[in-house]
């Protein structure tokens, strides 16, 4: 009698694949942020920015990098080198290392028409930023890591010119914090302004979330959301009661233009 041998074969999922760059042409972005301050009864963007609303840059032009701590500088004890990531003129990705001077601005040698993340690279024996790290442009800032972060966290993000993107997944939580007592409520909504123009955010979902039972929420797509380059996409939650403390974010698959 003749014996036959069984051979499974293993399907690895395409979102693995796509993080470990075996597909080519495709990529992931991973976006998340954090407000922990969100006012009642208005759309606060999720970011670490002190302000509800987000300063979208109109023009490409160099970045102003300065932190609130003469700790954060080449030599000193905070953070000493910044990695910065968005776009040029062009809208195609770029990014650069500046060395920081504490409270003394450094300037960018690129120029930035969108800066959607920056972290800290190197620092000192405290090994993480120790005051406030701000990026401005055309007159406010584009960008904060927060103290001790490392990280900004922004729940913000625009597509190259040069690649599509698929939404497939984002999510929002409402955190236990000091900031406020009791129950806490957030609306959450998906904003995407879609391609180049400069035309309206439209909603792109919507979820409401509390402290009570569903104080965390995920959404993932059946059919991933398609997003044409260049659209700038954010998160917002309206909270019943002040100084909420939001986090959110969003996943993206995104596929170069051919």
């Amino acid at each position: 009698m003749t014996q036959y041998k069984t051979y499974k074969k293993s399907i690895v999922p395409f979102k693995t694949q796509v993080a470990g760059g075996s597909i080519p042409g495709w990529g992931s972005v991973n976006k998340f942020g954090r407000n922990q301050t969100c006012d009642a009864d208005v759309d606060e963007i999720i970011w670490d920015g002190s302000t509800s609303t987000y300063n979208w840059p109109t023009s490409a032009c160099t970045i102003s990098v300065l932190s609130t701590s003469a700790s954060d500088t080449a030599s000193g004890a905070g953070a000493r080198t910044l990695q910065i990531y968005g776009h040029n003129a062009s809208r195609l990705d770029i990014n650069e290392v500046v060395t920081l001077n504490g409270a003394a601005a450094v300037t960018t040698a690129c120029n930035y028409s969108r800066v959607f993340r920056m972290k800290v690279l190197t620092a000192g024996s405290l090994g993480k930023n120790q005051g406030e790290i701000a990026a401005c442009a055309n007159g406010g800032g584009i960008a904060y890591i927060s103290a001790s972060k490392n990280q900004t966290l922004m729940a913000i993000y625009s597509l190259p010119a040069n690649k599509e993107g698929f939404l497939h997944k984002w999510y929002a939580s409402v955190n236990v914090s000091a900031q406020v007592a009791g129950e806490r409520e957030a609306d959450m909504t998906l904003f995407i302004r879609e391609g180049a123009s400069t035309g309206v955010f439209n909603v792109k979902h919507f979820i409401g979330i509390n402290s009570n039972g569903t104080g965390t929420m995920q959404y993932e797509f059946d059919a991933p959301l398609r997003i044409a380059p260049e659209s700038d996409i954010y998160i917002a939650a309206c909270c019943q009661t002040a100084n909420t403390d939001v986090s959110a974010g969003f996943d993206i698959f995104q596929k170069e233009m051919t």
